[in-house]
């Protein structure tokens, strides 16, 4: 900024000139420069927060979706294929074989398999219970003479897949409970040393 009393340069935003001491005033040059950086600096730091908000809203919205993929990814704990609700003649597709009982009087529909999900090659009796024609509890029984070692692959897969179990239990010195939970399901797995273990799988929301 230049005096228009001496023409010394002073540095902008003086307001006296270093020569003279004159009060400086900006020419209509100066002044439209100097609004013109003031406009510019302005819409910097707008686009600056703009960017912030947007990537903070990327980084919310990325949370949101993987919190919510993970949640519906879940395992809810169901037996085999089936699902909560299903009818006996859904129950047989997804069992793509016919059972070894047909449903009774009780409501159960049976099968024998070598095929449960971490007792793989064991055989095992699975009986499917049907409330109303819907299906609203699964417990699959196997008898070895080595149930310890074969109960655990089964707790290992199940801590996998629901967590840690929720409770645990030694009802007597031949009886443990283990028990585990999902928003849909509730999970048993019993096993007495005389050489029976059984997995149950119950609908938490069946109110009948």
């Amino acid at each position: 900024m230049f005096c228009g009393k001496c023409g010394k340069q002073s540095p902008e935003g003086y307001e006296f000139c270093m020569g003279c001491g004159s009060i400086l005033e900006m020419d209509q040059q100066d002044l439209t420069i100097s609004k013109q950086e003031g406009t510019i600096k302005t819409v910097k730091n707008k686009s600056y927060i703009n960017i912030i908000v947007s990537v903070v809203s990327i980084i919310l919205i990325a949370v949101c979706v993987f919190l919510g993929l993970k949640m519906f990814s879940k395992d809810q704990g169901y037996m085999r294929d089936t699902k909560w609700g299903m009818t006996v003649e859904q129950v047989m597709q997804s069992e793509r074989s016919e059972p070894s009982s047909p449903l009774n009087e009780d409501g159960f529909l049976s099968y024998k398999v070598t095929d449960i999900e971490g007792a793989e090659g064991l055989s095992a009796t699975l009986n499917y219970k049907f409330t109303n024609g819907r299906l609203t509890f699964a417990i699959a029984g196997i008898t070895t003479d080595q149930v310890e070692k074969a109960s655990i692959p089964i707790i290992k897969l199940y801590s996998e897949k629901y967590g840690d179990a929720i409770d645990y239990s030694q009802v007597t010195d031949s009886l443990e409970v283990h028990t585990w939970a999902t928003q849909k399901s509730s999970i048993e797995l019993s096993f007495f040393t005389t050489g029976l273990l059984m997995m149950s799988f119950t609908d938490i929301n069946n109110k009948n």
